[in-house]
């Protein structure tokens, strides 16, 4: 009897010694394993300093009273696909290409953690309907990128709806490339998707580069929707705000994207280096698949924008491609943002007055000496 209750006791420990690594490499974020098999299956490079698989909440570890245009946020580009929808080709040639758009709902992807969506809007006169995604039967434009893949904006909207509703401290943007033709039709949609009492009024967004309200307050008065269109006359006839009265854009690697041909121009950014406007975007249009790649476009995207970190970083977000490398980035970027840290981690270890007076040091607004304690 003895001696079977200590080898049960044995396989117990055993058991234990078994779990006990792998739980925590589990809770903390760190899939080794599995991004090793991920850069081998994929060809991609993997760091392990950036093993990172749950994105950080800046609202929960420094808290929600800074300004709007002081967190960053992770950014889906052509963000809505349906399953499968990776993958085109051109037709009659049995031949298939990955294109990396996404294979991810809009809210799934919302819920691991996405905050902005780039999506592209076109109305169908036909069916008389708003349409999001893209729609050709050209052969040609499966080389561009164009899919054959669209959906109902309206669905696509209320899965925000249901998003914003059951997350009521969280702030959603969304950049629409905006080929809706009809008077009033986007704003219709929006109303449909009960979303129009969420958007936040082109009346409280700063004009020449002051800072936007305060998360906070947008949550209180629940006004955690920001959209953007890239149709500059709705501005004023919808009361939509126009993108790039607001925002300057870093481009990465922008020889891969073709905008849609309601959109005339590449360059409709100001430029980059304008304070006038108080957001940065990074368009990173490569496949996110090199994590120093990455850094390096948000490091020259710095430089280039004055001195400003991104405040969105757009890239092809799905389950195969920039889940782990974007986390870590986003990461960074909040804690430079909030901190003057590498991380936002770190963040929550000061107080507001020691982040405060960090930030002015970073912005070069206190002597150095004044944090070396005068010496």
């Amino acid at each position: 009897m003895g001696r079977g209750r200590k080898l049960k006791k044995k396989i117990n420990m055993n058991i234990v010694l078994i779990l006990v690594p792998i739980l925590y490499i589990c809770f903390n974020g760190l899939t080794n394993f599995l991004c090793h098999q991920h850069s081998v299956k994929y060809n991609t490079t993997y760091d392990h300093q950036y093993a990172r698989s749950n994105l950080s909440s800046p609202f929960k570890i420094v808290g929600n009273s800074f300004p709007f245009n002081k967190y960053a946020f992770l950014t889906a580009r052509d963000s809505f696909a349906t399953r499968g929808s990776t993958f085109s080709g051109i037709k009659g040639s049995g031949y298939w290409f990955i294109m990396g758009k996404t294979n991810m709902s809009v809210t799934e992807q919302l819920n691991s953690g996405v905050r902005a969506l780039i999506l592209k809007a076109s109305d169908n006169r036909r069916i008389g309907e708003v349409r999001v995604g893209q729609k050709s039967s050209e052969n040609i434009r499966y080389l561009s990128g164009w899919w054959e893949t669209d959906g109902a904006a309206l669905d696509i909207l209320k899965e925000v709806e249901e998003f914003l509703s059951s997350n009521p401290f969280e702030i959603l943007t969304l950049i629409l490339e905006d080929c809706v033709k009809a008077s009033n039709a986007l704003s219709k949609v929006f109303e449909a998707a009960n979303l129009t009492k969420y958007m936040l009024p082109l009346k409280k967004m700063p004009r020449h580069g002051g800072d936007w309200p305060l998360v906070e307050d947008m949550v209180s008065t629940n006004q955690r929707l920001i959209v953007f269109t890239s149709n500059i006359s709705k501005e004023e006839t919808e009361g939509i705000a126009y993108t790039w009265n607001f925002m300057v854009e870093c481009k990465y690697g922008s020889d891969q994207y073709i905008r849609p041909p309601c959109i005339k121009g590449e360059n409709l950014s100001a430029a980059t280096d304008d304070t006038s406007k108080s957001l940065v975007l990074l368009n990173y249009y490569l496949l996110p698949s090199d994590t120093k790649d990455l850094m390096t476009a948000i490091n020259k995207c710095y430089a280039i924008a004055s001195n400003r970190w991104a405040n969105f970083i757009a890239i092809r977000y799905n389950e195969e491609f920039g889940a782990t490398q974007a986390t870590y980035l986003v990461d960074f970027l909040n804690g430079k943002l909030l901190c003057g840290s590498d991380d936002v981690n770190s963040c929550k270890a000061m107080n507001i007055v020691e982040i405060t007076l960090r930030l002015q040091v970073v912005m070069g607004i206190v002597p150095m000496i004044v944090c070396r304690g005068g010496k």
